[in-house]
């Protein structure tokens, strides 16, 4: 076979050395005509599979096709409804909407919300995949609002509801409302209390009462919050946003950390804030893990942002993807530690690094 294979192929390089006289002419050689179809088979070149060499042959490498979306509804707090983006409530698309067919959204009584409905993650994803947004996050929610949230989302679309809620991807940022210190002050207040102390020899880190004290409940919460959606959406794709990292102050050469773009805060304290920041996403984390574990079918993911905002509030405005302080001493902005623009956007590119195109 080999010898004959061999012969084969100097004939056919000894034709076309002879040029092109003998194109589209039947063979005179009846020899030729004996080839096996199996023969044939194995002098046909071999086609390779896409993306690299060796290996014998294969069908080219088809790429699945685009996940079909077609609704995105984004549940949770001020960190999904792009309160940051502004500095006051009056520049959002919608600054109130906090309550809806009589269901709180909210744990503000002014049921304000902060939504910005085009720059946030959700509706660029709508935007991306052709789809409906349905946007329903709204500042000062707490763990539990997120469930009132999704049955307005029900209300609104029955038909959805009643198939499950297929191709449909919920985005939900929620926990941070629900964190209480050991003296019973929520998390914005803490914050507040770190930069207002002024003491030379001890940080709000250093204070007992500081210490949150309800990670353990807040845990649970959210297990039943993620559970409850698996039973309301079971044909969805839950994406459960991490909170970014909100200080990431910077050491000095002599290893020293300092925050100095915050006043009030140092660079200690800002680690702290960050520290515990990690402590609710280790939370939130193990709340995905304990609802995939109920509902192995579920298709729920956790987000983690700790590669895409890698720049906080002590970065400063220029570089920061997290806001400073916002608004003056006596009426601060709600906009304040939450993420700008820019941080938005990689809250988005984290988004897709996971659930994918």
């Amino acid at each position: 076979m080999k010898q004959w294979q061999s012969w084969l192929s100097m004939a056919a390089t000894g034709m076309l050395v002879l040029g092109g006289g003998l194109a589209g002419c039947a063979s005179e050689d009846p020899s030729l005509d004996e080839v096996s179809s199996e023969e044939q088979a194995l002098m046909a070149p071999v086609e390779q599979e896409e993306g690299g060499g060796g290996g014998g042959g294969g069908s080219t490498y088809v790429p699945p096709p685009p996940k079909v979306v077609k609704n995105v509804i984004t549940l949770g707090d001020s960190f999904a409804s792009g309160t940051g983006i502004h500095t006051w409530g009056s520049e959002y698309d919608e600054a109130g909407g906090g309550l809806a067919y009589g269901y709180a959204l909210t744990a503000r009584s002014d049921y304000s919300c902060w939504r910005e409905k085009n720059d946030t993650p959700g509706p660029r994803r709508a935007a991306a995949k052709g789809a409906r947004s349905i946007f329903l996050g709204c500042k000062g929610a707490q763990a539990a609002h997120a469930t009132n949230q999704m049955t307005v989302a029900g209300l609104m679309y029955p038909t959805e509801k009643a198939g499950g809620w297929a191709d449909t991807e919920i985005l939900i940022t929620d926990g941070g409302n629900d964190i209480l210190t050991n003296d019973g002050r929520s998390w914005p207040e803490l914050l507040e209390d770190c930069i207002m102390e002024a003491s030379v020899f001890n940080g709000c880190h250093d204070w007992g009462s500081s210490q949150i004290s309800n990670f353990a409940a807040i845990q649970t919460t959210l297990t039943n919050v993620y559970k409850g959606l698996a039973v309301a959406a079971p044909k969805a794709t839950l994406a459960v946003m991490a909170y970014p990292r909100l200080m990431q102050p910077r050491k000095d050469w002599l290893g020293i950390w300092h925050c100095d773009d915050v006043t009030g805060i140092t660079g200690n304290e800002a680690r702290w804030i960050d520290q515990q920041v990690d402590a609710l996403n280790t939370r939130i984390q193990a709340a995905v893990s304990a609802t995939k574990s109920a509902y192995p079918s579920f298709n729920i993911r956790f987000v983690s942002m700790n590669n895409y905002l890698t720049t906080g509030a002590c970065w400063g405005a220029h570089w920061g993807q997290i806001n400073d302080r916002e608004g003056p001493v006596w009426d601060p902005s709600d906009a304040s530690f939450h993420p700008t623009l820019t941080g938005y956007y990689a809250m988005y590119d984290a988004f897709l690094a996971v659930i994918g195109n």
